[in-house]
């Protein structure tokens, strides 16, 4: 800012007072038309006074009568015990009576504010305003109101100047019994641009006085702005974002132990209050005052530096001259009384009760952690802001008990809740102390059709949920069951004999495959579908598969971790990880006998649908690799597979289930291509098993005995899963 950093280099004598502002500068003119209403609140009923409040509004009628030109009759002011409710409103609604069409209306309050009973809005609190937020708010009136009426006049432009808070906050304390600042981080905007509005500070600051002088601080800079020293750019007229920018860099230098930061209506910044400075540009002593005020406060002479701009932090001056960005933290909880534990950005504890309002909040993150005798602990985390008030309420609900009964005794109980709640156990089941909120019960067991439960937990309630699992109908092949925790369909594999590996039909084998041999297999559960991105990230918010996931092994685009993918299958996943998830669903992985088994549906077939040749109606493959395949054009030829170009419509990896013509036997979906699927045999003493073909890989991979080996930690994108049970 040019004019403070002029300012500032040229240290002028020591000040033993601020600046008066109580003479009149050469008249201006330009206010016949205008009229003004002043209202100064020094002498409350029963509120804390506000010293300097009648000095302040006395010194702008001498300039708005004076140097303005304001004819005297068309100046309103109110004064102490006549600023009621009833007398503000009777006040306001006159003063638009006044005012000329054309010219100016100015406001200039002076006195406590408090938010509305709804934090939608502020109240301006009338002189004989009781100390109880009841009786406060019957004898206050909203700022919108007065706003409102001041709309009604035929003036041109309206200024309106509140020396105000709306935090409810005075010197000593809350203005009434249970008040607590609610208003919301950012006004609304006015429904008019005709009017500009300019408040001392934000809605959760206290606007004080100016440091070392019991005087309104900002009705005092606004006044003085007005008069010259807020001409920034040195061009003879003062606007409304000038007012506001010299306000706010006055006291962000001179103010210690609070942080008071004048705001404006955005869309009002290049308002022009003052057409023409009258007597011309006067300069401001800030580097003289800061001296004064360092010295006041027994310090050194100052090493002075260039005031922040506005959009930075506000720091506070302390006694011995350094700069310490403050903020403030207000903590409300109801019941009141509660216990807090704190822990500030540093690290540093506090222990204290509630409510806590708390003006030196180191800026950063705190965590808040609210005991009450009979109720459920609570911890919030809460960002102080550097130049705000940062709030936390906390309302205390009674305990709830979650109680899962019935047979089979054993039975794996699942239980998800708020807050990221997750346990497990067996049947019975029970928890006590629950925060109150939607809980959902997963009950499973092998050769059981498993069961779920959804539901409200209130406070002080002991839910019970009874359950009596069914034993699974194990002899009809392809019956399904869904899962209501994970959303996995099961599909039953019957127990069977068949015969595993390269069979005759399939041509060549390859080497990767084993000669076709006898095997039984008991019944058991597979999932319908490969493991979905969705699927998986319930297992992450359990706080389960997550801690074993490195984000960086996954960020190709064709992983599908993170990218928008949810219905894919999840990959990029290595044996572990994959085995994790499974566990966490109340399953395993299969096989690599089980799958085949599961592929081949009973059948001796070569592919999961049957022998036909693959091609991009039945399956997603050949993305990747083809291009190898294509180089040996007769071997392609030879195996009698599909035209050299197989379109299957994705770049990477599809939608589980897209291809429904690749279906198997028993109605599993996508056991070729896609992703290759981990089992849980080993190949050798190094590798895992892989079964199924991917969509980068070619044709014959695609065959339910081929298989793959890789080391169990290998990440790749060609890679998933699908469980078993």
């Amino acid at each position: 800012m040019r004019w403070l950093s002029l300012l500032l280099l040229v240290a002028g004598p020591a000040l033993a007072q601020w600046p008066t502002i109580d003479t009149s500068t050469p008249k201006q003119g330009g206010g016949e038309k205008d009229a003004a209403l002043l209202i100064s609140i020094e002498d409350y009923m029963v509120l804390p006074d506000i010293g300097g409040a009648t000095q302040n509004a006395s010194d702008w009628y001498l300039h708005l009568t004076k140097t303005r030109g304001v004819p005297a009759a068309n100046v309103l002011w109110l004064k102490d015990n006549e600023a009621t409710l009833e007398g503000i409103k009777v006040a306001a609604e006159k003063v638009v009576q006044l005012v000329k069409p054309g010219g100016v209306l100015w406001v200039l309050y002076v006195g406590h504010g408090a938010p509305s009973d709804t934090g939608e809005d502020g109240v301006l609190v009338g002189a004989d305003a009781q100390q109880t937020t009841l009786q406060l708010y019957a004898r206050s009136l909203p700022r919108s109101a007065l706003l409102e009426t001041l709309q009604r006049g035929k003036q041109a432009r309206t200024f309106v100047f509140l020396d105000a808070c709306f935090s409810g906050q005075a010197s000593t304390g809350q203005l009434a019994t249970g008040m607590m600042p609610t208003l919301p981080e950012k006004e609304r905007s006015l429904s008019s641009k005709s009017v500009v509005l300019l408040t001392a500070g934000t809605s959760r600051q206290f606007a004080g006085p100016l440091q070392g002088e019991a005087r309104p601080a900002f009705s005092y800079l606004a006044l003085g702005g007005l008069r010259g020293w807020a001409d920034d750019d040195g061009d003879g007229s003062i606007t409304a974002g000038e007012l506001a920018s010299f306000s706010n860099a006055v006291l962000r230098s001179t103010v210690n132990g609070r942080v008071q930061t004048p705001t404006l209506n955005p869309e009002s910044a290049s308002a022009v209050v003052v057409g023409k400075v009258s007597g011309g540009r006067q300069s401001f002593p800030l580097s003289d005052i800061v001296v004064w005020l360092k010295g006041a406060a027994g310090g050194t002479k100052a090493n002075l530096e260039p005031a922040p701009e506005v959009k930075a932090t506000g720091p506070k001056v302390t006694s011995g001259g350094v700069k310490a960005v403050v903020g403030s933290l207000t903590v409300k909880t109801t019941p009141a009384g509660a216990r807090l534990d704190l822990v500030d950005p540093k690290g540093q504890a506090l222990a204290t009760r509630a409510p806590l309002v708390k003006p030196d909040a180191v800026p950063g993150r705190w965590k808040v952690t609210a005991t009450l005798d009979g109720y459920a602990t609570q911890t919030r985390e809460v960002d102080v802001p550097p130049d705000d008030v940062a709030f936390v309420e906390v309302t205390f609900q009674k305990p709830a008990s979650l109680e899962v009964v019935g047979t089979p005794e054993g039975a794996l109980v699942r239980v998800t809740g708020p807050e990221g709640f997750s346990k497990e156990g067996g049947l019975p089941w029970k928890a006590e102390g629950l925060t109150p909120g939607e809980y959902t019960v997963s009950i499973s067991r092998d050769g059981y059709t498993g069961e779920g439960w959804t539901g409200m937990v209130a406070a002080g309630q002991a839910q019970r949920v009874t359950t009596k699992l069914k034993r699974a109908d194990v002899k009809e092949a392809g019956g399904t069951r869904v899962d209501p925790r994970t959303g996995i369909t099961w599909v039953w594999m019957p127990p069977g004999t068949f015969a595993q590996g390269c069979v005759p039909g399939d041509g060549e084998c390859d080497q990767d495959e084993k000669p076709a041999r006898t095997q039984t297999v008991t019944g058991f559960w597979m999932a319908k579908t490969e493991t979905t991105v969705k699927q998986f990230e319930q297992c992450a918010q359990a706080g389960v598969c997550a801690a074993n996931l490195r984000e960086q092994d996954t960020a190709q685009k064709t992983c599908n971790w993170k990218n928008g993918r949810a219905a894919h299958p999840m990959n990029c996943l290595n044996w572990e990880e994959a085995g994790a998830y499974c566990r966490w669903a109340g399953g395993r992985l299969p096989t690599a006998t089980e799958w085949e088994y599961a592929a081949k549906s009973g059948r001796p077939t070569i592919f999961p649908w049957g022998d036909a040749r693959p091609d991009g109606r039945l399956a997603n493959f050949c993305d990747r690799k083809c291009p190898e395949a294509l180089a040996n054009p007769k071997k392609w030829e030879e195996n009698g597979w599909v035209s050299r170009q197989v379109d299957d419509g994705y770049a990477g990896t599809a939608p589980v289930g897209s291809y429904s013509a690749g279906v198997s036997g028993w109605g599993l979906l996508d056991m070729a291509g896609n992703v290759w699927e981990w089992t849980a045999s080993d190949y050798d003493a190094k590798t895992k098993e892989l079964r199924g073909g991917g969509w980068g890989y070619t044709p014959i991979s695609l065959r339910s005995s081929y298989r793959d080996r890789v080391a169990p930690s290998l990440r790749d994108d060609n890679g998933g899963f699908r469980c078993a049970q």
